[in-house]
């Protein structure tokens, strides 16, 4: 029986994204994929279907048929399909996808593809071009004994009746670029107000400090340099050091990780924004007198959870739980999303220098 991920209309999805997936990725990436549209009255409906341009000394396009298949009977009905006959089908390339063991690779018939798709969603290659090749220097090469004859006529009257239904692809494309560039706009904004935020609370914490006039600044500086006889002068010398000396940070403390609803978190004492520089980040880390490390979810999950997640569209930290590097005494700073996915900023406390050498 059928998990219910694995359904007819969600494994069609499945193909559709697998379809734009680059070679690297065990895909054709191809530039447009569509899925479940009709080739013409009472023609042939591929489940998937990607168009591929090829600039090359000769300029061509490809084309990917997905077959998605959830049943042995629907499986070994697809052959008796009048649009099976060489040369009348869609698709330069052609693949069945299935739930993982429904089809065998010796029951595929010749130069067609096979993909298995595990129960956490993931598309595994069996047979095709793509599973014998993931480098675009191999990957042609690979292809050309898995090439059908195709009715290219079907393929480019579908292109048409899709752009048919966008009415004005013009005006499309043109109300996604400028609400793109809206977008980049506000941003802009955005930052521009965000950084007169900091600057007007930076403005405010200074006024917040009582003024000191210049001959008040001189006799402090006075009595700090050259001490006349004040009890200060007849303390030891070790203790008048160290009240010159600046105090240390406040130690920071492990708090009690309570995670938000997508699996974020932050120490009430770790507050920074995109402006923050590294270089502020690394000063922290030393005055707080803190080691640190940052861990990735993506190189702490196993390799198929992790392209799950991905194919879910999941970009969220929720169910992951950090390992820290080892047994030491490491709290957790933040649990944030970065350009590579979600990753945490781990910290102990440093080795002082005698500690060190020890």
């Amino acid at each position: 029986m059928t998990s219910p991920a694995l359904t007819h209309s969600a494994l069609c999805d499945t193909a559709k994204k697998w379809l734009t997936r680059s070679n690297s990725q065990r895909g054709h990436g191809c530039h447009v994929a569509l899925s479940e549209c009709r080739s013409g009255w009472g023609g042939e409906m591929p489940d998937a279907i990607g168009y591929r341009s090829i600039s090359s000394t000769v300029p061509r396009t490809e084309t990917v048929v997905v077959e998605v298949k959830v049943s042995r009977a629907d499986f070994l009905a697809d052959a008796k399909k009048p649009h099976r006959a060489d040369g009348e089908g869609m698709g330069l390339y052609r693949y069945y996808m299935c739930p993982e063991g429904l089809i065998k690779p010796e029951e595929v018939p010749p130069r067609w593809g096979l993909l298995w798709v595990t129960a956490r969603g993931n598309v595994k290659p069996i047979l095709g071009p793509v599973a014998l090749s993931n480098n675009c220097g191999t990957f042609d090469a690979a292809c050309l004994e898995w090439q059908h004859a195709r009715n290219t006529e079907r393929e480019i009257w579908l292109l048409v009746r899709v752009m048919a239904r966008i009415d004005d692809p013009d005006k499309v494309k043109n109300t996604i670029n400028a609400a793109l560039r809206e977008q980049k706009r506000l941003s802009e904004i955005v930052v521009t107000q965000d950084e007169k935020i900091r600057k007007l609370q930076a403005s405010q914490v200074m006024q917040s400090f009582e003024p000191v006039s210049s001959t008040e600044l001189l006799v402090a500086i006075r009595r700090k340099t050259n001490p006349t006889s004040t009890p200060q002068q007849r303390q030891p010398k070790q203790l008048q050091t160290q009240e010159m000396t600046m105090p240390d940070a406040k130690p920071i403390q492990p708090v009690e990780v309570v995670r938000d609803p997508s699996g974020y978190f932050c120490h009430p004492s770790f507050q920074w924004d995109h402006l923050t520089t590294y270089e502020d980040i690394r000063k922290w880390f030393a005055d707080h007198k803190l080691e640190h490390v940052i861990v990735s979810m993506q190189d702490q999950l196993d390799a198929d959870e992790y392209e799950a997640r991905l194919e879910a569209d999941n970009h969220d930290a929720d169910g992951w739980n950090p390992k820290p590097p080892d047994d030491g005494p490491w709290f957790i700073l933040s649990i944030h999303c970065a350009d590579d996915g979600p990753c945490c900023v781990m910290a102990k406390p440093a080795l002082s220098e005698a500690q060190r050498v020890a």
